[in-house]
């Protein structure tokens, strides 16, 4: 298993110095207790930082949801041969030596013989906030009842079923951070400034990475698949919320990779697919819009490994204290 090149052996090093494992034959991580103290600490900071400073509370998202949820968002237009559909009903079989085709569970062809029509079988979700809109399906939300400010951490897996991306940098089945919000268009555009700003500060000053903005298209492409015509500093993300659906957050990885470490989004289709609507404070009716930032926990440690090295001690102060804390136990 190879990280994609050009690489700093951050990967290599990471396993050995024993603080990730391989599954051998499959694409599969371990993280031992180092990389799990990092990935704790790496949490707290975020979550305090980014969701409870800003009122976000935290959820729980279910990691399946019915496959005709998930045609809800539009996704499965686009990549419905990319998604990994569950049928609860079938034996589970493990084959080490394809994982990718693993039979039983995990099924990426919607028309695999023997899946059954009814019930719909469900689907790994691949955008991971797809069941908080199917909660407020055909709602409609009275002021004072939003905007709806959710945040989980639970995980997800990514919009596509990778090729190029392996090792930390792999989107598939990796750690993140996702916050989620619903109100009318200017205050999820204030939200998303918000949090946004707040997010740069936490990597930029908290863990001293050298972070950049740019207008995005998706939510963590592969790094070869990375093009940008543009990259803006932390300053300019007012500016650049009002020009851009989608803004990604970007990391320098070695000497002058850039790797996608966080992803936000603002959008009116979730709510009208899922025909969520809010009234304001006169009780007429208002669109609603939400928004999303996403940041790959997994991918943030690579990069934070990268420009720190592995001896903790000269980690940045806090991120040393919370990775500290996570290895000993509560009062």
């Amino acid at each position: 298993m190879t990280e994609p090149t050009p690489t700093n052996g951050v990967f290599a090093k990471a396993i050995s110095e024993e603080w990730i494992y391989p599954l051998e034959k499959t694409p599969l991580l371990v993280f031992r207790p180092k990389m799990t103290r990092l990935i704790t600490a790496l949490r707290r900071l975020l979550v305090n930082d980014i969701a409870h400073d800003h009122g976000f509370e935290e959820y729980v998202f279910p990691r399946m949801v019915p496959e005709e949820v998930l045609a809800k968002t539009g996704w499965l237009n686009n990549h419905r041969e990319e998604a990994w559909l569950v049928d609860p009903k079938r034996e589970f079989v493990f084959h080490p030596d394809n994982p990718e085709e693993t039979a039983g569970l995990f099924v990426k062809d919607s028309s695999f013989p023997g899946f059954p029509s009814t019930p719909l079988p469900y689907a790994l979700d691949p955008i991971q906030c797809v069941s908080l809109y199917y909660a407020l399906f055909n709602k409609t939300l009275e002021h004072g009842k939003w905007p709806v400010k959710a945040f989980e951490y639970q995980g997800g897996w990514s919009h596509r079923y990778e090729k190029m991306a392996s090792g930390l940098l792999r989107g598939v089945e990796f750690l993140r951070l996702e916050l989620v919000w619903i109100a009318d268009r200017q205050k999820a555009d204030d939200i998303r400034t918000e949090v946004l700003q707040a997010a740069g500060h936490a990597l930029k000053e908290q863990l001293e990475l050298k972070i950049q903005l740019a207008a995005g298209d998706s939510c963590f492409e592969e790094p070869a698949l990375l093009k940008y015509d543009k990259f803006w500093d932390l300053k300019d993300v007012a500016t650049l919320a009002q020009q851009a659906a989608s803004i990604d957050i970007v990391g320098t990885y070695g000497a002058s990779e850039s790797i996608e470490i966080g992803s936000t989004g603002r959008h009116d289709s979730l709510p009208r697919r899922f025909q969520i609507k809010l009234k304001d404070n006169g009780g007429r009716e208002i669109s609603a819009w939400s928004g999303c930032l996403g940041i790959g926990v997994t991918r943030l440690a690579a990069v934070f490994l990268s420009a720190h090295g592995f001896d903790v001690n000269k980690w940045p102060e806090r991120i040393l204290r919370y990775y500290n804390q996570a290895g000993k136990k509560d009062d």
